[in-house]
């Protein structure tokens, strides 16, 4: 077994991680630093396209053949979905 192989082996296995984690980031830092005056309709939008490029270049890093892209775009919108819940959950009192 080559590195080559243990590095793509790690980067499967790491995939739904990071994108469920870094995609939300990304967001972020898109929302605050480079376009803070985002439309709020294409972050629903943003959060699957970015999963799909995150998948792609793990693809390329690991020099592995690119993931599903559903299973991408959903994961890529989930971090931003629990982000936005657990964000909507703090702001409302439940007394």
């Amino acid at each position: 077994m080559d590195l080559t192989m243990i590095i793509a082996a790690l980067l499967a296995a790491a995939t739904p991680f990071v994108l469920t984690v870094f995609v939300p980031m990304a967001i972020q830092f898109i929302k605050l630093k480079v376009w803070p005056k985002v439309p709020a309709y294409l972050l629903p939008i943003a959060a699957p396209v970015l999963g799909l490029l995150f998948d792609y270049g793990l693809g390329l890093l690991g020099k592995a053949p690119v993931g599903n892209a559903y299973l991408a775009a959903i994961l890529g919108a989930l971090g931003v979905w629990l982000h936005e819940f657990v964000k909507q959950f703090k702001e409302t009192t439940l007394i």
